[in-house]
């Protein structure tokens, strides 16, 4: 059923076909909500040989959301602050276009008291 689909699919594409500007933007857009690793990674595998543009833009989109940070519990009193994620300069942030950091931030039970501040996650400042 999948490889009668996908072969009407090529049929369509080459009746009409699409400018790869415009099948680029269309790529962008159909990955633009999916925000974890694995789901793409799994969408990648799957796509790789079906689809190139779309593996190639969900490989570039994986750079930039490699970076996990966790806390398995989070337990604050007063004034406590406690921060998970990642910290970015707008310099930084411009200048990360191969980023190909795997950071993986992990904390079993935080507890906070007071004016303390927590930051779970990397800095990124330049």
């Amino acid at each position: 059923m999948i490889r009668e689909a996908s072969g009407f699919v090529d049929k369509l594409e080459k009746l009409f076909p699409a400018e790869e500007g415009q099948r680029r933007h269309l790529v962008q857009i159909e990955i633009e909500d999916i925000s974890d690793e694995e789901s793409l990674t799994v969408l990648q595998q799957t796509t790789t040989k079906t689809d190139s543009l779309l593996a190639d833009a969900i490989k570039e989109k994986v750079k930039v959301i490699a970076m996990r940070n966790y806390a398995r519990e989070i337990k604050g009193d007063e004034d406590a602050k406690v921060r998970l994620g990642n910290d970015w300069s707008t310099n930084t942030l411009s200048a990360t276009i191969g980023l190909e950091d795997r950071t993986h931030n992990k904390a079993d039970p935080v507890t906070t008291k007071g004016s303390s501040t927590v930051h779970i996650g990397n800095i990124y400042s330049s």
